[in-house]
Formats: C-alpha cells, sequence, structure tokens
C-alpha cells in the first residue's frame, strides 16, 4: 500500500511504498511509452529510484513476492520526461560490439535551433490525426473528403513486421503494411501530425524513412507529403486542395531503386515559403509496392535557439565513460573497458550553463572469451582423440523452423486459394552460422489426417532457390515427381552441393490443388518471425502466410547445412543476442523417416572445421580439472597410461586482451591405457594468499598427480628444501616474519 512517485531534477523517478508484512522482498515494473511492462529490479527496501532518464513517458508498479507466492500488482505511478528548454540531447544514439575488443558508439550532434514540432514515437501518438481519402481528382464516394482510417498508418514496434530493420531509432515509430488503403475508405492513407506554428521566416522538416521499390517485380512505392491548414470536413478534392500544399512526392515507378532508403538518409525539405499554423502529414498511396515507415520527425529552424554543446559525457553502466569534445560532426567514440557480458551505454550533452536529458539507453552484450564447444572424444587404441569447434563454430545440421515433433497443423487450402507452393525461407544468421553456407541435401515432412486421406493425390516435386522467399530469387534445383508416405519426412540428396552467399528457401508444390495433397506439416511458430510463405495465384505472389491467432505457421521443411569460418572479427548484435544454439529447431537423423535411401549423415566427421576466430592464442586441454596440453589445432590425442574413464574439457585461451574462456562441453572416454609409469603434469599457478594469520599457498590440480612436494627457501636462487608433503592443491603456513619463496613438485 501507500505506493507513490515523484520526479525529481525533471528526469529521476522516485518510487515508495509501505512495506508489507511477511514481504520477502518487491518486483518493481517499468513502462515506457506504450509498451509492455517489464521488470525493472527486485529489492528488499520499500523505495527505488529510477534515475537518468530520457525524454518519454514511463510508469511504474510493484508488487510483493512471498516465499509462497506474490500479491497483485500496486496502482501505477506515471511520469513524463520532457526535454529540457535549450539544453538538446543527442539525436540516433546507437551501440555496436566489434569482435571482442571494443563497443562503438555513434550519435548524432543535439540540434540547438528552434524546434516547431519533433516526434520520435516512443510515447505515443498524442494529438496525431489517421485518415483515408481517394486519390487526387477523383469525386469522393459521399460528401466527405476525409474517411476514418480502416487499414491504414498506426504505431510500430518491431514485432509489427516482425523485424528490427523498420525501426529508425528506440522502440517506436510509425507506418502501414503495403495493403493500407485496400480496405474500403480510399487508396490514400494520411497521417497528420498535431498543429503547430511556423513563424515568419519558415523553417524546415525532417525524418527518416524505409521506403522501397523493387523494378524486377513492378513493386513500387507511392510516398508524398502535405503542409495542411483545413479541419478534416471537407466534402470535395477541389475544397481540400485549397487546403494544402504537396511538398514532396516520390513515385515508384519514376524514381525506381535508385530512390530506396531504408533509414540509409535522413529525408530533409524545406519550409522557407510557409508561415503560419499547419499540420505536417505523409500520405500513402496503394499502389500494391511495399511498406512504409517513418520515425524521428523534426520541424524547426536553425535561426535562432542555443548555444552549442561543449562536450558529451559518456556513462558505461551508470557511471561516467569519458567526455567526448564537441566537434561539430557526428561523433563516434570506441569503448575497450567494458565489462564481459551486458554494458548499458547513454549520452549526457554539456552545454556552457547547463546539460540535457541522457539519450536513450543501449545495450550491448560482449562476450569477451568466447568458449569452444561441440567437443567430441574417439578411442583409436590406446590413443584418445579429441576434436571440437571454435568459438561460434557450428557442426553440419539438419535445420528446421519447426521440427515434426512440435507441428500440430497442416496447411492444405484456404477457403479462397489453393496453397500448393509452399516455401520456407532459410538465413545462416538464423542458424548460427556464417556464410558461405553449403547445402547438400533438402527435406519436407508430411501428414495425412484420418478424415482427409490422399488417395492417389500424393505426389510433389521439391525445389531449392536461392535468394528473398518472395522475390528476387532464382531455381537452383528442382526434384522430380516424387510420392510422399503419411508421417514421414522426405529427405532429398541434391545432385551436386550449393554454395550461397544469402537467403534461401525450400519449396514443395503438390499437384492436388483442389485438397492441396499430400499435405505439409506446420505448426505456430516459435521465434515469432514469419519464414513460411505460399504462392497466391490471384495476387500472383509469395507474399502470403498463413497465421493462427497471432502466431505465423510454420512448414515443416529442412536443409542440411555447413557453414564457413566465423567473421575474423566476430561481431555481438546491440541487441546483446547471440545464437550460441540456434533458437530454430535442430532435427537429428533419430527424429526423421527417410523417404529415400541416402547417407546418414548425423554422425559425420567434419574435416574442415571452423578455425581463425581473431584473438585466439592457444587451446587449453583439460582432462579431470588438469591442464594436460596447449595446441593451437582443433584437435588433440592423448594417451593415459593408466586404464580409466577421463573427463575432458576444452578452454579457448586469449591474447589482445589476454582472457580464457568458460570451458567447452565435456566428454568422457574410457581407456585400457598404455601401461607403465605416468609422469604427473607440472603444477601451474602457483599462488599465495593470508588467511587470518596463515599463508596460504595454492596451485592448479596437476593431472595424473596422487600428491604434492613442497620445497621452500628464503632465496629465489639459492637451496630450496623439502616441508612437507600434501594430497592437496594447498599448503597452510603459519605467518612468520622471514620471507619464503616456495616451489610446488606432483608425485604419484
Amino acid at each position: 500500500t501507500g505506493f507513490s512517485g515523484n520526479l525529481a531534477n525533471g528526469e529521476d523517478v522516485q518510487l515508495s511504498w509501505n512495506t508489507a508484512s511477511g514481504a520477502a522482498s518487491y518486483d518493481v515494473f517499468k513502462n515506457v511509452g506504450i509498451g509492455t511492462p517489464e521488470l525493472l529490479a527486485n529489492t528488499t527496501s520499500a523505495s527505488y529510484n529510477d534515475n537518468g532518464l530520457s525524454v518519454g513517458l514511463y510508469s511504474y508498479y510493484v508488487r510483493a513476492i512471498y516465499s509462497d507466492g506474490e500479491s497483485h500488482n500496486t496502482d501505477s505511478y506515471s511520469a513524463e520526461v520532457v526535454a529540457t528548454p535549450g539544453f538538446s540531447s543527442v539525436r540516433s544514439f546507437g551501440a555496436d560490439g566489434v569482435g571482442r575488443t571494443n563497443i562503438d558508439l555513434t550519435w548524432d550532434v543535439p540540434f540547438t535551433g528552434v524546434i516547431f514540432f519533433d516526434e520520435d514515437f516512443e510515447a505515443g501518438m498524442t494529438g496525431w490525426v489517421q485518415k483515408q481519402s481517394v486519390a487526387a481528382g477523383v469525386k469522393p464516394p459521399d460528401r466527405s473528403y476525409f474517411k476514418d482510417n480502416l487499414d491504414g498508418w498506426e504505431m510500430i514496434d518491431e514485432a509489427f513486421f516482425g523485424d528490427p530493420q523498420y525501426i529508425h531509432s528506440g522502440l517506436w515509430a510509425t507506418g502501414l503494411g503495403y495493403t493500407a488503403g485496400t480496405a474500403g475508405n480510399g487508396a490514400w492513407s494520411w497521417n497528420f501530425t498535431p498543429e503547430f506554428t511556423i513563424p515568419a521566416g519558415g523553417g524546415f522538416v525532417s525524418f527518416w524513412v524505409w521506403y522501397k521499390n523493387n523494378e524486377a517485380e513492378g513493386w513500387y512505392t507511392n510516398i508524398r507529403a502535405y503542409m495542411y491548414q483545413g479541419d478534416f470536413t471537407e466534402q470535395s478534392t477541389l475544397e481540400a486542395e485549397a487546403n494544402m500544399s504537396n511538398i514532396f512526392f516520390w513515385e515508384g515507378s519514376v524514381i525506381g531503386e535508385a530512390g530506396n532508403n531504408l533509414y540509409d538518409s535522413e529525408v530533409y525539405i524545406d519550409l522557407a515559403a510557409y508561415a503560419g499554423t499547419y499540420r505536417f502529414a505523409w500520405v500513402y498511396e496503394y499502389t500494391d509496392g511495399y511498406q512504409l515507415c517513418v520515425d524521428d520527425l523534426l520541424c524547426g529552424t536553425t535561426v535562432g535557439g542555443t548555444d552549442l554543446p561543449d562536450e558529451y559525457d559518456v556513462y558505461r553502466n551508470g557511471s561516467l565513460a569519458t567526455t567526448v569534445s564537441y566537434t561539430g560532426a557526428n561523433e563516434l567514440w570506441s569503448d575497450a573497458n567494458f565489462i564481459d557480458g551486458e554494458n548499458s551505454y547513454y549520452v549526457r550533452a554539456i552545454y556552457p550553463t547547463g546539460s540535457s536529458l541522457v539519450s536513450g539507453t543501449e545495450l550491448v552484450t560482449i562476450d569477451a572469451n568466447p568458449k569452444p564447444d561441440y567437443l567430441t572424444g574417439v578411442l583409436n587404441g590406446t590413443d584418445i582423440e579429441l576434436a571440437w569447434y571454435a568459438p561460434y563454430g557450428t557442426p553440419s545440421h539438419w535445420a528446421a523452423h519447426i521440427t515434426p515433433e512440435a507441428c500440430t497443423t497442416t496447411i492444405d487450402v484456404l477457403d479462397d486459394t489453393d496453397c500448393a507452393k509452399r516455401r520456407v525461407q532459410f538465413a545462416a544468421a538464423d542458424l548460427g552460422l556464417y556464410y558461405p553456407i553449403t547445402i547438400d541435401s533438402i527435406a519436407a515432412g508430411f501428414y495425412e489426417w484420418s478424415d482427409d486421406l490422399w488417395g492417389s493425390n500424393n505426389t510433389f516435386v521439391i525445389r531449392l532457390w536461392e535468394g528473398h522467399p518472395i522475390n528476387d530469387n532464382v531455381l537452383l534445383w528442382e526434384s522430380a515427381t516424387l510420392t510422399a508416405t503419411a508421417g514421414e519426412v522426405y529427405k532429398v540428396a541434391l545432385p551436386t552441393p550449393q554454395v550461397l552467399t544469402g537467403y534461401w528457401n525450400v519449396e514443395v508444390e503438390v499437384f492436388d490443388l483442389v485438397a492441396g495433397h499430400p499435405a505439409n506439416l506446420a505448426g505456430p511458430s516459435t521465434s515469432g518471425g514469419t519464414n513460411s510463405y505460399f504462392y497466391y495465384s490471384a495476387e500472383t505472389s509469395y507474399n502470403y502466410y498463413v497465421s493462427s491467432g497471432e502466431d505465423a505457421l510454420e512448414y515443416c521443411m529442412m536443409s542440411y547445412v555447413t557453414g564457413a569460418d566465423p567473421d575474423p572479427i566476430v561481431k555481438v548484435a546491440a541487441s546483446g543476442e547471440k545464437v550460441d544454439n540456434p533458437v530454430i529447431g535442430w532435427a537429428t537423423s533419430e527424429t526423421l523417416t527417410e523417404g529415400i535411401p541416402m547417407i546418414n549423415k548425423s554422425g559425420r566427421l567434419i574435416t574442415d572445421r571452423v578455425s581463425n576466430t581473431k584473438g585466439v592464442d592457444t587451446y587449453n586441454v583439460y582432462r579431470d580439472g588438469g591442464l594436460i596440453g596447449t595446441t593451437t589445432s582443433l584437435v588433440y590425442t592423448d594417451a593415459p597410461v593408466a586404464e580409466g574413464t577421463y573427463t575432458y574439457e576444452i578452454k579457448t585461451a586469449y591474447v589482445s586482451p589476454a582472457g580464457e574462456s568458460a570451458a567447452s562441453n565435456a566428454v568422457d572416454v574410457y581407456t585400457a591405457g598404455t601401461g607403465g609409469a605416468t609422469t604427473p603434469a607440472v603444477p601451474a599457478n602457483v599462488v599465495t594468499s593470508i588467511s587470518g594469520s596463515d599463508i596460504v599457498v595454492d596451485w592448479d590440480v596437476s593431472a595424473d598427480a596422487t600428491g604434492y612436494d613442497v620445497y621452500s627457501s628464503d632465496d629465489p636462487y639459492g637451496t630450496f628444501t623439502f616441508v612437507t608433503s600434501v594430497g592437496t592443491n594447498q599448503y597452510t603456513v603459519a605467518a612468520s616474519q622471514a620471507k619464503l619463496f616456495y616451489y610446488i613438485i606432483a608425485t604419484n
């Protein structure tokens, strides 16, 4: 109870509440703009401060956590952080991890002119108006030019189109799908800003846009921009045009692909001829082109304004990391002092008489010491042969967006169309692999329902395409007519393996257009993305997929893939996501029923293993926890003398900067041994520490050692005297004033 909040210093939210009897702790939740609440912190205190917020709308609530459950949510507290007049924040702040060596931060200089209106869409679209209309020169169907927005502009996030590329900065933008304007209220979709005033002398408007044309497919996108002074009551095109003026028009069929702008450069439009109160509007015209997105709108003037900043304070993980001098250009700073793991960054512009609010926060995860993986061990006579993959390397495998076991349905036909041609898109990044990709087999799963038998309609062809699944694709290979068996995955070996450097698609075409038989296994997407499409004959396009509720459905189609070496500098995305084990399904040979005889490659030895990750010095080989050797290759042979089962692990040793990775997976291998005496490994990493009044000497466990002899001397270059024998890798002695030096000998 008693939950309340306060906005201090214009950027710090201070929360407090009454303690709850019996509560072990409290979960604090935070919501930014119109997004989804996320857990901000867990605390045992009855207060929490969220400091250094950027411009935006924030809301909070708290939940008490008990040993046997949790409470309901408190009421929420909301606060809006607004820009500090005269102290503009930096723009377009971004962060990217580069290999394991540095994190690059970039930002645009603050706008220090006079702002008439700006919008980054992070706090919603308050005051915006969305309308639809018929095209210019077309008589409205009734006495109202502007209609309600049925299928046009709206707020979009990364999940809207299933890809972060449609957001320029932050979490939100505004946009619409390519079918906007087909719902019946007009082919033109309008997105109007709130009203703002341009003083005498005019100004400019700038924004970032995701805009695309495709000449090969004939898919062109038309976008216009207007300055509008009406009240949306116009009853004809003539009346509407009297209240607006067109300030630019991108006609897709004219400017073609040369006009594509996928947030590549900022759009700038001069408004020197305008003065008065206006709404700025984007207008999307339905032409069966592409979707359209815009972000980070600014209307203003460079005349007047405030002082320029002197410098920028850059914060890492909440603490000042560096100060960068203002240069007048867009800035770049590279951080080499990050922590291993997740790092958060923001920037504050420092002015002669004050400072701005912080930029948005960017999170970057760096795996500073990536580990090797997929270690295998095989006994060959008395030798134990070890092999593994370099960091980020991935073995060849059957890959699918959904495995047969996860499928719940089939997609045969829809009410208004057949689904005879079905294809699934693949990309190296989704598989945790690197281009070029080698594909030597493809596969598809089939299923027959007891109340919808195939009969003799059980034939199909399977194809491999290169390129985007919807357009710009090239047929690489097509099978002969094949016969599906219900409940089986039909695997086909390609006559010649295909080496690709971009998207590829596996496609099945069945010959029964009425029932869509044989039916392909399918199920709801587990990644949240859309990778499976079908050919919609009415639109002569593959730009269609089937959904179940909010989930896209994936076809069970597969590729047997082998990736190339990782990049010389292994990059981690700014989101921090690194795919060690791909999120899409891995299908092993045990889960597949062969459709035709072919080689079982599930245990195939790959000789051209992944190598050359930047910064790797050696691979350290551990047996039963002790270091037994190092190698610069991805194989190692051990020959233990004694009979037994040995556990092996590999760690990567790095230089520039130095470090050792976590261990690979462990493997156990039994051997009868070579016989004879075994010399234990030399004790490594001898260190001393103080524990109370004792001196403690520690060292690493030595392979094949059963004990250790401890020697000491008061002269490091003199004679060392035997002190004692110990059975563990530690020796403790009472401290004395005399300085002593120690060395250790492993024994068995």
